[in-house]
This record gives structure tokens, sequence and C-alpha cells, in this order.
């Protein structure tokens, strides 16, 4: 990466009203010398694939730009993505987003340790609910 601003087009995590399609919006990546920056991202929405999982609340989510990589993470959820791009990140963040929500779902509470259980709950809390393509919305 070279030193100064980046302005990266990603999606905006709140459908526009009326549809299930996300805008996409432009943010700055700040990059100072190879040097640690740490910087926040807030969703409205998680969009991956056909599917929308709109949010109760924002669901902020650290992004750290150290050594050439960028890694998204959120702790409550124990999610992290890292890649060399911020949009793969994101890409990365939302799949496993995704992918840790409706495993979560389909397991018993009984069957995850402490941890997972805490991950479900907060799950459970901070997804409204979900659009699927082609599908009625499912609340959780």
């Amino acid at each position: 990466m070279e030193t100064g601003e980046y302005i990266i087009d990603v999606r905006q995590r709140k459908p526009n009203a009326g549809t299930k399609k996300a805008e996409r919006k432009r943010i700055v990546i700040p990059n100072v010398n190879n040097s640690k920056t740490t910087f926040y991202l807030n969703f409205n929405s998680i969009v991956y694939g056909k599917n929308i999982y709109c949010l109760t609340d924002p669901l902020q989510c650290e992004v750290l730009n150290e050594d050439k990589m960028i890694t998204v993470q959120q702790k409550d959820l124990n999610i992290i993505s890292v890649s060399s791009t911020i949009d793969e990140a994101i890409s990365g963040f939302e799949e496993d987003f995704s992918f840790t929500y409706d495993r979560l779902m389909q397991l018993n509470d009984d069957q995850l340790g402490k941890e997972m259980c805490r991950a479900k709950s907060f799950m459970k809390f901070i997804v409204k609910n979900v659009e699927y393509a082609g599908a009625e919305s499912k609340k959780s």
C-alpha cells in the first residue's frame, strides 16, 4: 500500500427504502507510512449473496490497517476477516457473518460452548430479520 488516504467503494449497509438492494457509498481509509491505523465501520445491515441481515442497531466493527493487511473484526461475535484490501476484508466479514449466523441458529444452546452461546444470544438480539431473495423475511 502507498502512503496516504484511500477512497474505496463499499456497499452501504442499509438497503434503500422499498428495495432490497444495498446502495454503494465511498469511505476514506487512513494510512500512515506502514504504521498501525485503527478505525471503525458501522454496519446497519449485512449483505451476503442474496441475503440481507437487517440489524436492530448498527454493528460496530474494528478495522485495523497494519503491515499492508486489513483486518475487520467484531469481537462480540468472534468474527475476523483479514485481506490485503478493504473490499476483500469486508466481503470476507460478511461471508463469515452469514455462515456463523446460519450455523448458530441451527444448533441448540447445549451443543455450543459458553462463548458461542454468548455470540448466538448477541446475534439473536442484533439481527431483526433476514431477507432471503425470493422468500419471505424470517425473524430471528
